[in-house]
């Protein structure tokens, strides 16, 4: 073994090891929670609320240390904290419920995991602060006993609100550019819908749909994934009639139309070659949606 406190090396091998360490932390801090509503007239009422949060890093996380100048550190791991601001308006009645609202998030230590193939585990990344801002809305329907509607909609924007440090090199840092940059696989616009409805006291169905924009795959966003729409659809019958009680066959067709899209993205922090943060053997990856898949569940009380 060559090498003392700090990064080591076997023989036959160019690989620098950390030797064994020890640290104790400690996150805390006081969060504070205020909301207030006001109902106006049958059905229609109105909301505020402003909370903080505090997220203490993933254990793993506090495993990816660096060794700076004879120094063990991870000097990028910091709990994630947040202040969240919502306004909003509800309406409620007998067949209608409605919400829209406006929100704002500012994150300080933004936590960014994604798994690295070449290392076959999965790394950090603290992009800095971050602003999130928005607004959303939801309504359900139901205009028959047998028949319900719901729609929702998420329109949000992001900006990274600093550069940040990729790695070391002699000593130096290396400057990740994303400064006014978007928030990795944080689309801008989705959408999502359900109808169901109730044939028969024994036959029952349903149809969804959700679509998700597209997304920056790094975080200099020179490289984003397409937006894509999943429809499923069901058909439950009901075995009571025939004496079963509590027993169903429920027919599940996932994906219906065979969309191809890409479900989780491992990002990474540039997809430019020769820019800081870009690897050749460590690309942003991402697992393939799942295809039209048909499945029947049979469900049996006894």
């Amino acid at each position: 073994m060559v090498g003392g406190f700090g990064n080591v090396t076997f023989p036959g091998s160019t690989t620098q090891y950390i030797a064994p360490y020890s640290r104790t932390l400690k996150y805390d801090d006081i969060l504070p929670n205020v909301g207030v509503s006001y109902r106006f007239g049958e059905g229609h009422s109105v909301y505020a609320s402003y909370a903080e949060t505090l997220s203490a890093p993933r254990t793993d996380s506090l495993y990816a240390v660096t060794n700076i100048a004879g120094v063990i550190t991870n000097p990028t791991v910091q709990p994630e904290q947040g202040q969240n601001f919502d306004l909003g308006y509800r309406y409620t009645s007998p067949t209608l419920v409605g919400t829209a609202s406006l929100f704002a998030n500012n994150e300080d230590n933004r936590i960014v995991n994604s798994f690295d193939q070449e290392l076959n585990t999965f790394v950090d990344r603290n992009v800095g602060s971050v602003q999130r801002w928005g607004v959303e809305g939801s309504v359900g329907w139901s205009p028959l006993e047998a028949l319900s509607v719901y729609g929702s909609v998420t329109y949000m924007q992001t900006e990274l609100q600093d550069d940040y440090i990729n790695s070391y090199s002699a000593g130096v840092p290396q400057i990740v550019l994303t400064k006014g940059k978007e928030l990795v696989e944080t689309p801008e616009w989705m959408f999502a819908g359900r109808v169901n409805y109730q044939f028969t006291d024994w036959l029952e169905a349903g149809i969804q749909a959700k679509y998700t924009g597209d997304r920056w795959v790094t975080d200099t966003n020179d490289m984003k994934t397409d937006a894509f729409t999943v429809v499923d659809a069901n058909v439950r019958i009901d075995l009571a009639q025939f004496g079963y009680e509590g027993t169903f066959i429920q027919v599940n067709a996932d994906n219906v139309f065979d969309e191809q899209y890409y479900a989780n993205i491992s990002t990474r922090a540039s997809g430019t070659p020769g820019t800081v943060g870009y690897s050749a053997t460590s690309q942003p990856n991402a697992s393939v949606g799942a295809p039209r898949t048909i499945s029947a569940t049979l469900r049996v009380a006894f």
